[in-house]
């Protein structure tokens, strides 16, 4: 899929609205529109997967730490943020 879309140009430039159909039906944000007032799908691919493996690592981590097998600072640290905002992130899984 990403050779697709990164190498045929149509899908480089999609109007808003394709984008808020593509974001509704996929329940996922898309990038913000160019000065063009269009998005790239295969910029918000790209970054939908990172925020995906983000979401994953956040979760291994807080069951880690709430399995007893890594300390809070040890989580923040792996994440590069501080403990509190670990302890934040947390909280809202």
């Amino acid at each position: 899929m990403k050779k697709i879309v990164s190498e045929n140009e149509k899908y480089k430039h999609i109007s808003m609205e394709t984008a808020e159909v593509i974001g509704e039906m996929a329940n996922v944000g898309m990038p913000k529109e160019d000065e063009k007032g269009e998005y790239n799908v295969c910029k918000a691919i790209m970054e939908i997967r990172e925020e995906g493996r983000e979401e994953g690592r956040l979760l291994l981590l807080v069951s880690m730490v709430q399995d007893g097998e890594i300390t809070l600072e040890t989580a923040a640290k792996r994440l590069d943020i501080s403990v509190e905002e670990f302890q934040k992130k947390m909280n809202r899984k």
